[in-house]
């Protein structure tokens, strides 16, 4: 099964596209729009929509959202990401109008400890570098490369726009390492952490399956010794999106690397599952599992 980041429209050439159509369309219009090509695509599409509804039951909960409530969902978003892609900083930040644990960041960032921030693919995880961006909080992304070196410039000028930085990691778990510098500068770093890596990864049991987590992530802050602090960006009935930064977590070593991980994710997991279980058709869980990709 395809990922959707081997879609054709996965390009920089359709991301430039939206951004350029963003600029010209009312933003109720914009997002009126996106929702019904989202509900069209899941209807065009039977059997991504079956495999991404299969996908959300691992939250076991009693009410499964359907594939078209999730697609309209996350076509919002992509409107609200390209509308932004040509305004200032202010129309970013002025779609935030709650914020949650805002407490644990500035903290944080008094302590000049660094701090790793881990999200899902859950609501507008990108405006996040906007709104570290306003509150004075240094921010660089973590991600992986592209389908090609144009999209993976075209994302990298997106965020640049609003001071936040981009790492491209390697294949290689330890290529990444090089970020604990960043974190001892006082830097937040942010990284979606959802997705199995192909080279460690940690089985999180949720009530209706199992998630498979980027887990080695979190040996960046146990070597720099900074906290752990889940955090998600979701949207609210009036079209504002709360920010949500949850208690910091501190990973310190268990009997060995593998247990270390495994157990630190589920903490992970367990911070954000409150945040998941109220949001279930803002989860974006498109790509393939690993035990997917292996089928």
């Amino acid at each position: 099964m395809a990922s959707h980041r081997n879609d054709i429209t996965y390009s920089s050439r359709w991301f430039s596209f939206g951004r350029w159509v963003g600029r010209f369309l009312p933003r109720s219009l914009a997002r009126f729009c996106a929702s019904g090509l989202g509900y069209f695509y899941a209807a065009c599409n039977p059997a991504r929509s079956r495999s991404l509804e299969t996908r959300v039951r691992i939250l076991g909960s009693t009410s499964h959202p359907k594939a078209g409530r999730i697609f309209a969902s996350f076509a919002r978003v992509l409107a609200d990401y390209f509308i932004l892609g040509s305004r200032p900083l202010s129309d970013a930040v002025s779609l935030v109008s709650e914020r949650t644990g805002y407490e644990h960041l500035e903290a944080a960032h008094q302590a000049k400890k660094g701090c790793l921030l881990l999200t899902m693919h859950l609501g507008f995880f990108e405006l996040g570098g906007a709104i570290m961006k306003e509150m004075g909080f240094p921010i660089v992304i973590l991600t992986d490369p592209e389908p090609s070196t144009a999209l993976t410039r075209w994302r990298t000028e997106y965020r640049k726009r609003w001071d936040a930085e981009t790492h491209i990691l390697g294949s290689d778990e330890f290529h990444f390492l090089e970020v604990t510098k960043l974190l001892n500068q006082g830097k937040f770093v942010a990284a979606l952490f959802d997705r199995g890596h192909n080279v460690r990864s940690s089985r999180v049991p949720y009530p209706g399956g199992v998630l498979t987590c980027a887990s080695s992530v979190l040996l960046l802050a146990l070597l720099a010794k900074c906290p752990v602090i889940p955090i998600a960006v979701t949207s609210k009935k009036d079209n504002t999106y709360t920010l949500h930064a949850c208690p910091p977590i501190w990973v310190e070593k268990k009997s060995n690397p593998q247990e270390t991980l495994d157990y630190y994710s589920e903490k992970v997991v367990q911070s954000l599952w409150p945040i998941l279980e109220k949001h279930p058709d803002q989860w974006y869980r498109f790509a393939p599992t690993l035990e997917e990709q292996r089928i």
